[in-house]
This record gives C-alpha cells, sequence and structure tokens, in this order.
C-alpha cells in the first residue's frame, strides 16, 4: 500500500512542477523556477522511498531532501519579497510598460 501512496505523491508532484516550470516559461520569474526545482527533488526522493518500499519513519536519511526542498521554498519566497522592495526603474516610459505588461500575459 506505501508503494501506491509513493507512486501517487510521485506524479502529484511532477505534475505540480511542470506547471511551475510552464509558469516559469511564460513569465521568467525565479519563484516559479525554484517552485519547479522542489516539487521535483520532492517528487524524485517519494519515488526512490516508494520503490525500497520504505516508509519515512524507517529511512532518516529521507529527511534530508526535504530540508533542501523546503530550503528552495525558502530562498524563493525571501528572493521575491527582496525582489518586490527594489524601487521601480524610472527610465521606462509608457510604450515599454505597456509592452511588457503583453508579454506576461502571454
Amino acid at each position: 500500500m506505501y508503494a501506491v501512496l509513493s507512486g501517487t505523491i510521485f506524479a502529484l508532484a511532477f505534475v505540480a512542477a511542470t506547471l511551475f516550470l510552464r509558469s516559469y516559461k511564460k513569465t521568467r520569474d525565479r519563484l516559479f523556477a525554484f517552485f519547479a526545482a522542489a516539487f521535483a527533488l520532492f517528487g524524485v526522493t517519494q519515488l526512490y522511498l516508494g520503490i525500497r518500499n520504505v516508509p519515512e519513519l524507517n529511512e532518516p536519511a529521507a529527511y534530508f531532501p526535504r530540508l533542501v526542498v523546503f530550503a528552495l521554498i525558502l530562498i524563493a519566497v525571501i528572493g521575491k519579497n527582496r525582489s518586490a522592495r527594489r524601487p521601480a526603474r524610472r527610465d521606462l516610459n509608457v510604450e515599454d510598460l505597456d509592452e511588457r505588461r503583453r508579454r506576461v500575459a502571454r
């Protein structure tokens, strides 16, 4: 039963990673890239545990990749908050801003 649940978690983690990667390709926002990497690593870890059919409680080394996953998410959120505080560029005119908005909306 554990192997089935691990496979399900693996599949859903890779769906999430794929969606975040697609969002990154559209917006070029590093937050999405970090989230995609975090979910991919989480999925690979869960796949490894499912193939071995070993619950996390019996495999303490399984917690290290999760620590890396949470660190990636934390770095992404902190980086996004720091970039939001940067002053806006004043040298852009209205046409440049409109073009930028159209690119992001695609």
